[in-house]
């Protein structure tokens, strides 16, 4: 029996045109293994409302075709499911994405998945907020969030919000209790890593590993 296979494409992320996306898949996925929709988000989040709906309709596999923001919202989305997740990275940064050695050239990507290889990945909840790769608490969440809001994508529009916010910002206050030892120190970054890059190889923890059950932390 087929697996069903939807992707959701989102048509903002990154700096590439994302028309020929779907040829693509038809030509390169193994129809034989697959078959296969494609959905387009229409607004930030919309994500999220596509693949809980897919995993409801028990699609076996949810391909997030786009950057670190729609591998989030899916990945997020499809916690304590059935349905696995595949990504398509054709974002600014593709942090998780360079981090499982998933290929940046979209007919690789979509090779990888005719392969049909999987892992079981640690996900992380901190205050009741779940994220799957990298989660920032200091100056790196900041321009996430800036960039984000802003238009310009890509590498040149990381750089663009790291000066714009760098002269404004205000370490964070850190509080860390080991063992009952308490040290509080202030910090520019304060990064939960499960994987091991924010994006475009500005790797952050190089030994993070999504499936030994451990997080590590970066100030």
């Amino acid at each position: 029996m087929k697996q069903r296979i939807q992707f959701i494409i989102n048509p903002i992320s990154g700096v590439h045109k994302k028309t020929d996306i779907p040829g693509l898949i038809d030509m390169h996925l193994d129809h034989d293994k697959y078959e296969y929709g494609i959905s387009y988000t229409e607004y930030r989040k919309h994500a999220i409302k596509i693949a809980k709906k897919c995993s409801k309709d028990g699609i076996d596999i949810v391909c997030a075709v786009g950057g670190d923001g729609s591998v989030h919202e899916v990945g997020t989305a499809l916690i304590g499911t059935k349905t696995q997740m595949a990504i398509i990275p054709v974002g600014s940064g593709n942090g998780l994405a360079r981090h499982l050695n998933i290929p940046l050239n979209v007919k690789d990507a979509i090779l990888c998945i005719n392969d049909g290889k999987y892992i079981h990945m640690d996900t992380v909840k901190v205050n009741n907020k779940a994220f799957i790769g990298i989660g920032g608490y200091g100056f790196d969440a900041v321009v996430a969030k800036e960039f984000d809001k802003g238009k310009k994508r890509g590498l040149l529009g990381y750089i663009i919000t790291v000066f714009k916010e760098f002269f404004k910002y205000n370490p964070l206050n850190v509080s860390i209790d080991i063992d009952g030892k308490v040290k509080s120190l202030p910090v520019m970054l304060c990064t939960v890593a499960n994987s091991s890059q924010f994006g475009n190889g500005f790797t952050v923890s190089p030994d993070s590993d999504v499936e030994d059950g451990e997080l590590n932390c970066s100030f």
